[in-house]
């Protein structure tokens, strides 16, 4: 019995030894849809001694707002490539929502200058008031 234990130990270091070398390729399929979704489609290949053993796909979808800092650089250039003009669209919005932003703030310190004005007259028109008021006692 004490020698098969020792063959077995045997067999379980030499085994990993004589084992051939697998590698795994990437590729990657993008399509573009008429709505602006980006589809990809990855491919792993997995070759021992260069010959195909197995073969995963893995599918996702982005849009314009996906996180591309993952992505690999054809996926980046497709997807910004496909969203260009709707992010050129989203550009222009912005701004003029910061121009329009900008033209408020405007409006409000003009708004803001003339009502001190107002508050200064005001305030000067009671001061004569009250000395119309203390010479008439």
């Amino acid at each position: 019995m004490k020698t098969i234990t020792t063959l077995v130990a045997v067999l379980l270091f030499t085994v990993p030894a004589l084992a051939t070398e697998y590698e795994e390729t990437v590729s990657y399929q993008v399509t573009v849809s008429e709505s602006g979704g980006v589809h990809v489609r990855k491919a792993t290949r997995v070759l021992k001694d260069g010959v195909e053993i197995g073969k995963h796909y893995t599918r996702h979808v982005l849009t314009e707002r996906s996180n591309l800092s993952d992505e690999p650089d054809k996926v980046k250039r497709v997807a910004l490539s496909a969203w260009s003009e709707t992010l050129d669209g989203v550009l222009v919005e912005v701004q003029k929502e910061v121009r329009a932003s900008t033209d408020q703030k405007e409006e409000i310190a003009t708004d803001i200058a003339l009502l001190k004005r107002y508050k200064d007259t005001i305030e000067s028109e009671i001061i004569g008031l009250e000395a119309t008021k203390a010479a008439l006692e």
